[in-house]
């Protein structure tokens, strides 16, 4: 993926483009090898931009540990939980924008950012949204996978803003921990949110990002029904599950090949 960050700059240019040949190079080394796809979304790309051929493709997701990431009963630390990177991809202004919206109808829900955030990363965001908004973020730094679930059902609502995601872990994670995820209509999270498509929100509209938070710490009166949704999706790509698609895909390869 090509590296975006939330703050433009020469250096960051010059990252970007330098992202970008090593894509490009790594794709013409791999082609004709059998390309597994972790989403649906990425295989309609790589075949659409000729990256590999169909018959070279095959769709395997990402899996999660549905015994790690379960419901553990607990009060809550804060309302929102964002999980990512400083990148102008993950779209973490845009959640900020939507947090100001909130704060002027005089809602202050509070936000936890977890992911590796540099001093001056933090001071960024910090001065996108002001200083007293700025009261109620707060940054985790990066947080061990095994004590990731807690992190979760910390939180009242895992949002997930991204202009672009060719996955979308922290959904499938939140999901199965049973906390309400609310997310852009963008590659694969648009697949894994597909038990709950009003939880969905068009890229960058921060409008109504900001309205489907308000609805979720309002109460929404089909939430309940959301969570266990969600926690039956999770499911659908435990890590069991998935490892056995690849191992066939795996089996049936080797096979083919001899």
């Amino acid at each position: 993926m090509t590296y975006l960050p939330l703050k433009w700059g020469v250096l960051e240019y010059a990252k970007m483009k330098w992202e970008k040949i090593r894509e490009q190079k790594f794709e013409k080394a791999l082609r004709g090898v059998s390309t597994v796809c972790v989403s649906g979304y990425l295989l309609k790309k790589v075949i659409e931009h000729k990256v590999e051929e169909e018959q070279n493709t095959v769709f395997i997701p990402n899996g999660v540990d549905t015994e790690l990431f379960k419901k553990t009963s607990k009060e809550y630390k804060y309302d929102l939980l964002f999980v990512g990177r400083f990148q102008y991809a993950k779209g973490l202004d845009l959640l900020i924008l939507a947090l100001k919206k909130l704060w002027l109808k005089g809602l202050r829900p509070s936000l936890m950012i977890v992911g590796s955030f540099t001093p001056k990363e933090r001071v960024h965001i910090q001065k996108i949204a002001g200083d007293e908004l700025s009261k109620s973020i707060s940054f985790k730094g990066v947080v061990p996978h095994e004590l990731m679930p807690e992190v979760y059902c910390d939180a009242r609502v895992v949002v997930i803003p991204s202009r672009y995601e060719t996955f979308g872990l922290p959904a499938l994670e939140g999901a199965s921990c049973g906390v309400p995820v609310i997310a852009t209509n963008v590659g694969g999270l648009s697949e894994i949110l597909d038990y709950a498509p009003d939880m969905l929100v068009e890229r960058a509209d921060y409008l109504l990002l900001e309205k489907k938070i308000e609805e979720v710490l309002t109460g929404r009166d089909d939430l309940k029904h959301l969570i266990q949704a969600g926690r039956v999706k999770a499911e659908s790509y435990s890590i069991v599950s998935v490892l056995e698609k690849f191992s066939n895909y795996v089996q049936n390869s080797l096979e083919a090949n001899h």
